[in-house]
């Protein structure tokens, strides 16, 4: 499902309650940035929603055991700059 950008707010909205109906399922939200990455993993935590931040700002340890935390299903989104994804032998994402 492909669905059209609207205003910020209501897409942070639309996210928030998109993955509310994916309860325990694993996500990967791409975003064009290392600021967006951590903004909305911020809003997604306070949604009650387990997610990190993932991109190249990052430092190398923090990088590893988020991916770790992903692949363990210690966090369920993975909020990332396009790099990520790259070689992440992960089954059972089901949604991007």
């Amino acid at each position: 499902e492909i669905r059209p950008k609207g205003k910020r707010e209501d897409v942070l909205k639309s996210i928030v309650q998109f993955i509310k109906t994916k309860d325990g399922k694993s996500g990967i939200i791409y975003v064009q940035n290392r600021k967006t990455t951590e903004e909305i993993a911020k809003l997604l935590r306070v949604n009650d929603i387990k997610a990190a931040p993932y991109h190249a700002g990052l430092e190398a340890k923090v990088r590893s055991n988020t991916q770790d935390d992903f692949l363990m299903e210690e966090v369920d989104v993975i909020v990332a700059t396009i790099a990520f994804g790259m070689g992440i032998d992960k089954p059972d994402v089901r949604w991007v």
